[in-house]
């Protein structure tokens, strides 16, 4: 670099000396003139290399923050596909969800050929249809809401006869209109699980232990009892499958019992949900 330097001096000198000579006019030239025009050409050349070492200095820099902005636009990216990703994965369980609640509220069928719990609407998938389960014969059920409440409105009921029903006569409520309170029967309109349940007050006891009897009884079978005292109300509640059609009600179990009415013995039942076949033991 020092040979290269001096070339230079040289030149720049001889370049001085000539233009000096031609603006002189065969003058002598001033040689401190001439070493203050070096100096100040040395000078301006100094501080030219120092600005191009400042923007090669910036240059580095830029480079060094668009090298990061391109990192970050890679991680932004990815952190974007992410995003996406889990977006559409939970607008995809929305619409499962959604789907599933628009079929709860539809009425329920029952696929005959795999026992499963389908939807018929046709324009719906159904649970069981998203896990492959389809059927071709599909029955609807009706959904029906059946419930009665009924009481005894005479004072007392007197020599009540063994495995006489009770009649009930006074109907609060019949939705369905599946209880005849001329019989003092209820009969099941369709399959299901139902909740019976009756109070009985009793007026006056023929049994040896003078105690009042009655059984709560499915199709005259006794499925359910009662024991209580005159004079006090013994209550029963029975839950329990019932085909349709099946008949269900309250019988005196000892000849020439007597019981209380005027509203202290009561005599009620509900649907709690329909089924399509008696379901199995321990489901």
């Amino acid at each position: 670099m020092k040979p290269m330097k001096s070339v230079l001096f040289a030149l720049i000198i001889n370049i001085i000396v000539k233009n000096a000579s031609a603006e002189g006019n065969g003058k002598n030239i001033d040689i401190e003139e001439l070493a203050k025009r070096v100096l100040g050409l040395e000078h301006d050349n100094t501080i030219l290399k120092q600005q191009v070492a400042n923007l090669a200095e910036k240059d580095e820099k830029l480079n060094n923050e668009m090298e990061l902005l391109r990192t970050e636009n890679v991680i932004l990216k990815n952190q974007c596909e992410i995003v996406k990703k889990d977006v559409f994965d939970k607008v995809q369980s929305l619409e499962k969800d959604v789907e599933i609640l628009k079929f709860a509220q539809m009425p329920y069928t029952t696929d005959d050929k795999n026992g499963e719990y389908v939807n018929g609407t046709e324009n719906m998938t159904s649970p069981a249809a998203m896990n492959g389960n389809t059927g071709r014969h599909i029955r609807q059920l009706s959904q029906r809401q059946v419930a009665f409440y009924a009481t005894i409105t005479v004072h007392d009921i007197q020599h009540v006869g063994s495995n006489q029903a009770i009649k009930f006569d006074s109907i609060l409520t019949n939705v369905g209109t599946a209880y005849n309170q001329h019989s003092g029967y209820f009969t099941a309109p369709v399959p299901g699980i139902y909740v019976i349940h009756t109070t009985i007050a009793g007026w006056g006891a023929q049994s040896s232990d003078k105690h009042n009897y009655l059984d709560i009884c499915v199709n005259s079978v006794k499925q359910a009892a009662l024991y209580g005292v005159p004079f006090q109300q013994e209550s029963q509640t029975l839950i329990v499958y019932l085909n349709a059609g099946d008949v269900v009600s309250v019988k005196n179990a000892i000849v020439d019992e007597a019981i209380l009415g005027s509203h202290y013995s009561s005599f009620a039942g509900f649907l709690l949900y329909e089924t399509e076949t008696e379901p199995s033991l321990g489901k």
